[in-house]
């Protein structure tokens, strides 16, 4: 089916641009312009209508591919509009990267128009705060999607409004002939529109960049902010906070932050050092805290230039695998002379009482510096993403390692727990030769006081008597059994009556001086004889069917008499030869019954 065909193509590899963890690059198989390419995730979700607040994450690694995708075809980031559609019509959710000349074959109809120039493109920007704010993206009444559709054809780089499509797509082509070939004229246009209204533009300019200062200012002072609020704290003392960072380019990523009102680490002299001393104690401290990573693997150390308006202090795992890290100045900043170390600061203050400052241009150099070098072998790449995917590599080698050495640590310990077992064994041993000899000793004890005389016979033949209660002789079957519901030992009777023996077949049985009857001895003398069961056993009123007729016998017959199931001779017949039907005359050798003998060839019927 049609509504398919986005997840038949990406699972072909050979229509992939750029690939990530999370998310895939293609060309859009009917571009509607010049370059028009979708970003979707890996994971199965339909449309935008299932997202949720949960998925901001992976919308963000869609927008960073996004980027990634312009930069490689080398195009300008301002030329494109970038988000999805607000009713879709292919499975799973994609986000659109088109840029915004719109001259493509494929443009044919008015819906394909406004599908991008109207309220159905939703930008990315709008679908993320809609999701942060409401959790959830609903659905347009069909009212107002067909409204929309019948929107006119409005040129989307001026205010011209065409008569059907071919006319906008003309239009829209001598847009993009002009903007490859007349760029001088856009230039001396861009010039008289300025000079016209310099006042106005003039007076919005500056309103737009007090307003970005006064944004940035109030981010600036978040860590302010941070080390009054109780929650975000993970270790505190009289002169520092530990917090952990917002937006973290790494695995592990932690802030120092002093209390002590200090603008930046360039403020900072030689009267600093204790304050030093005492923020490394608490870095030490949350790196402790980590236990599967060891202290080797983390970076201590301050931006050249910091962001934040306070002093803070960068505790940072060197893996640098994070959703976070999306721009190559986020690289630069950990990996180029912009981190300055601990022990490199520490060092400067100490020798020339304060830290120098880049200047402005070196600054700007070191933030956009490509190739990327890995941080951990000698791979370079003038990509972020590509950096990325090779520092994913080096994370599973550690995780592997990591967890084979756990592995390592439980055989270890189970080896020790079987070491102390081992050594608990002889103890063992030595009490049960303690309690044997015990229970031997009890046994001569109980030897020593044999029965003499007619029991004497008895105790040889089947050993001594056996208390079941007593659970430590050593004859008895349930030794060593722990005593249940707390029954008492008992004392069972010794038979005295001559005419019983003991078995002596059932040697060591607990139950042996069970009775049994002598050879000599009928146990069934004093039962008186059994009756006569001559005549009718049941009497005459069983006879259901009338008096009793003279062949009838008694079911026990007497000694003379005849019994009555016996095989009976038949009446009134004459006693005929073996093997002859009755009423029939005897015939000769291979004659048929009932019939004369008849001349040869002649007719039966005649």
């Amino acid at each position: 089916m049609w509504r398919f065909n986005l997840i038949n193509t990406i699972a072909d590899q050979a229509n992939w641009i750029i690939s990530s963890d999370v998310a895939i690059v293609i060309a859009d198989k009917y571009p509607k312009a010049q370059h028009h390419y979708l970003v979707l995730p890996k994971a199965e979700i339909s449309s935008v209508f299932n997202l949720t607040r949960e998925h901001l994450p992976l919308l963000e690694e869609l927008h960073l591919l996004a980027r990634n995708v312009v930069e490689v075809r080398g195009q300008q980031w301002n030329d494109f509009k970038v988000g999805f559609h607000a009713e879709p019509s292919l499975e799973r959710v994609h986000l659109h990267v088109i840029s915004q000349d719109f001259v493509s074959p494929c443009l044919k109809r008015k819906k394909h128009w406004t599908s991008f120039n109207t309220a159905l493109f939703v930008p990315y920007e709008e679908l993320r705060d809609k999701l942060q704010s409401e959790n959830s993206f609903q659905r347009l009444p069909p009212h107002a999607y067909h409204k929309l559709l019948d929107s006119p054809l409005q040129c989307n780089q001026c205010e011209r409004i065409c008569i059907n499509l071919p006319k906008l797509k003309e239009h829209l082509l001598e847009h993009l002939l002009n903007k490859s070939d007349g760029q001088q004229k856009s230039v001396i246009y861009t010039k008289i529109e300025t000079s016209k209204d310099k006042i106005n533009i003039m007076d919005v300019t500056e309103k737009n960049k007090i307003k970005m200062d006064h944004i940035k200012q109030n981010i600036r002072n978040e860590l302010r902010k941070k080390i009054l609020d109780k929650n975000h704290i993970l270790i505190e003392s009289d002169r520092a906070v530990v917090v952990k960072a917002d937006y973290p380019k790494a695995q592990y990523h932690f802030r120092v932050v002093a209390k002590e009102d200090i603008e930046d680490v360039t403020k900072l002299t030689s009267d600093h050092l204790p304050l030093l001393d005492h923020m490394m104690e608490l870095a030490v401290q949350i790196i402790g805290k980590q236990d599967h990573l060891p202290s080797r693997n983390f970076r201590i150390g301050f931006k050249a230039d910091p962001f934040w308006d306070r002093l803070n202090m960068h505790v940072i795992s060197d893996d640098f695998y994070s959703l976070s890290m999306k721009r190559i100045k986020h690289w630069n900043s950990f990996n180029t002379e912009l981190f300055l170390p601990f022990q490199q600061a520490y060092m400067m203050l100490d020798s020339e009482g304060a830290i120098e400052t880049l200047s402005e241009v070196e600054f700007q150099k070191l933030k956009e510096q490509t190739p990327l070098h890995c941080n951990q072998c000698d791979f370079q790449s003038p990509l972020l993403l590509a950096l990325k995917a090779h520092l994913f590599t080096h994370w599973q080698d550690k995780e592997s390692e990591r967890r084979t050495k756990k592995q390592m640590e439980d055989i270890v310990k189970l080896l020790d727990e079987a070491k102390l077992e081992d050594t608990a064994k002889p103890e063992a041993a030595s009490s049960r030769e303690e309690h044997e000899i015990t229970a031997s000793t009890s046994q001569k004890s109980m030897d020593q006081n044999q029965p003499v005389g007619a029991d004497a016979n008895a105790y040889h033949q089947c050993g001594p008597l056996v208390n079941l209660m007593n659970l430590q002789h050593i004859n008895n079957p349930f030794r060593n059994t722990p005593a249940r519901f707390g029954i008492a030992a008992k004392t069972h009777p010794q038979p005295t009556n001559s005419m019983y023996a003991p078995r002596p077949h059932r040697a060591g049985n607990p139950l042996a001086y069970a009775p049994r009857p002598q050879q000599g001895g009928n146990p069934f003398r004093n039962m008186p004889p059994r009756p006569q069961l001559g005549g009718n056993r049941f009497g005459p009123h069983l006879n259901r069917f009338g008096p009793q007729s003279k062949d009838m016998r008694p079911m026990f017959a007497a000694p003379n008499q005849q019994p009555r199931f016996g095989p009976k001779q038949p009446q009134n017949q004459r006693p005929r030869a073996p093997n002859q039907p009755q009423n029939q005359r005897p015939r000769g050798p291979n004659q048929p019954q009932n019939q004369g003998t008849r001349a040869p060839n002649q007719s039966k019927f005649q």
